[in-house]
């Protein structure tokens, strides 16, 4: 019995020492990361913008054109305001533990557990691929085989943390940038994968920030846009994350 229980001791700590290096390979990857985009000061400036978004949505079999302005006070405030098609506009507010959507000028309605809880996902990435939050001890990082985004190799980091969903965040191999995120969540109730690619990094307020973003659903495009517009408040009004 003595010798069994001290091969389990051995065995945690034969296996302690990669996991522990594994993090600190991730962090690291992360930390290069946040130098590429312009350091932690003008990142985390950028967690309070807005921005203009224009391109297309997949909505049944055709795609439809839309405009979306979007003020964000991360990790959860958060105002949209989109144009979708000819016929169809809506504001989605989140507020914490709150939000509503009113579509097409009509009253606001407080939005239920799942939907609330697709929002703050969406809320909760752009927090993350802010980069800086990613110091903190609430998260667990660990490294990805390498592998490639279109034609550039990169680098791989898994994001962990409770109450959310798990995120692959890939970076650019050869400068550190952001080029994809990849999660299982769930849209209009049905657990997809997800996927959003970043093209287009430009300087704005100090920050490298994407002017182009595509996102898949189950590797088939569902929206694709321009990101221009990038303003940096110092505060928001308290009324822009109020019930619209």
């Amino acid at each position: 019995m003595r010798r069994i229980a001290l091969l389990i001791g051995l065995g945690i700590i034969t296996t302690a020492g990669p996991a522990s290096a594994n993090e600190k390979d991730a962090k690291a990857i992360v930390q290069r990361a946040i130098t590429s985009h312009g350091g932690a000061e003008a990142l985390t400036k950028a967690q309070l913008c807005k921005r203009v978004d224009k391109g297309k949505q997949a909505v049944l079999d055709k795609e439809e054109p839309f405009v979306s302005t979007v003020s964000r006070n991360l990790p959860d405030k958060v105002r949209l305001q989109i144009e979708l098609g000819k016929s169809f506009k809506t504001t989605i507010v989140l507020d914490g533990e709150t939000g509503w959507q009113a579509d097409n000028g009509g009253p606001a309605a407080k939005m239920l557990a799942g939907r609330l809880r697709e929002v703050r996902e969406e809320a909760y990435l752009w927090h993350i691929t802010t980069l800086v939050p990613l110091q903190g001890s609430e998260f667990t990082l660990s490294t990805l085989p390498e592998s490639k985004v279109g034609t550039e190799a990169v680098v791989g980091v898994k994001v962990e943390r409770k109450g959310h969903a798990d995120t692959k965040l890939y970076f650019n191999k050869r400068n550190g940038i952001l080029l994809s995120a990849e999660r299982r969540v769930f849209e209009a109730g049905i657990a997809v994968d997800k996927m959003y690619l970043y093209e287009g990094h430009k300087s704005f307020g100090g920050a490298m920030l994407p002017t182009k973003e595509t996102v898949k659903l189950n590797d088939r495009k569902w929206t694709e846009f321009t990101i221009s517009d990038y303003t940096f408040p110092t505060k928001f009004e308290a009324s822009v994350f109020a019930k619209p």
